[in-house]
C-alpha cells in the first residue's frame, strides 16, 4: 500500500472516529449518509432502501479499521525483527512490564 493510500485510509478512520457532541451536522460521515438518503425526485428513501446503503458503509468502515490494524501490526513485527526484540519481550511490555501469567 502506497503512502498516499495509507494516509487516505487514516483520514477515513479519523472521520469515523469523529466525536459527536451538540451538533451532529459537523460530522462528515453523518452528512454523507444523509446525502445518500436523498432520492432523485427530491424526496427521501424509504427505510428499507436506505438500510442497504447504510450497511455497506458500516462494512467498509470495519474493513478499513481491520486493514489499518493489520498494517500497524506488520510494522510492529518488522520493527521488532529489525531491532532483535522477541515476542515475549513485547508481551511483557504490553503487560505494563509485569511478568506474564501463563496459567490458564
Amino acid at each position: 500500500m502506497g503512502q498516499i493510500r495509507r494516509e487516505v485510509l487514516r483520514f477515513c478512520i479519523t472521520l469515523l472516529d469523529h466525536l459527536l457532541q451538540d451538533n451532529e451536522y459537523e460530522s462528515a460521515i453523518i452528512s454523507g449518509l444523509a446525502v445518500l438518503g436523498i432520492k432523485e425526485d427530491k424526496g427521501w428513501l424509504n427505510a428499507e432502501d436506505y438500510t442497504l446503503k447504510y450497511s455497506a458503509v458500516i462494512k467498509l468502515a470495519r474493513l478499513m479499521v481491520i486493514q489499518e490494524a493489520y498494517k500497524r501490526r506488520q510494522e510492529r513485527i518488522r520493527m521488532m525483527r529489525d531491532h532483535g526484540a522477541s515476542f515475549f519481550d513485547e508481551m511483557v511490555e504490553l503487560n505494563g512490564g509485569r511478568p506474564l501469567d501463563c496459567q490458564a
